[in-house]
């Protein structure tokens, strides 16, 4: 039965229920055809303090809000491209996975 929906307006994840993130290119940025690419990963941040991950992740994007998380603390599942998780373990009190938009 089609009902009107076109199959390219929406993409579902083969990840339970979210949908497809952006295309990232290898080196962290987004890509979207003309628009200048903006950073969606900071793999460089892994080991530092969470508030210099988050200083830096400002400074980069300016439009997202960061959000500081204990490694293995639940969260949902939801893509959002204006939040950036940045996991830290509870001891160490170092980033411990690369902060990513989403």
């Amino acid at each position: 039965m089609n009902i009107g929906y076109r199959s390219t307006f929406l993409k579902l994840s083969p990840h339970f229920c979210c949908f497809d993130a952006p295309q990232s290119s290898s080196d962290g940025f987004e890509l979207h055809g003309s628009n200048p690419p903006k950073l969606v990963s900071w793999p460089h941040l892994v080991g530092s303090s969470p508030s210099e991950a988050e200083s830096s992740i400002l400074h980069d994007r300016p439009d997202v809000k960061v959000q500081i998380v204990q490694e293995g603390s639940m969260v949902t599942a939801d893509y959002r491209q204006d939040r950036v998780r940045v996991y830290v373990d509870k001891e160490r009190k170092k980033v411990v996975r690369a902060p990513k938009v989403g």
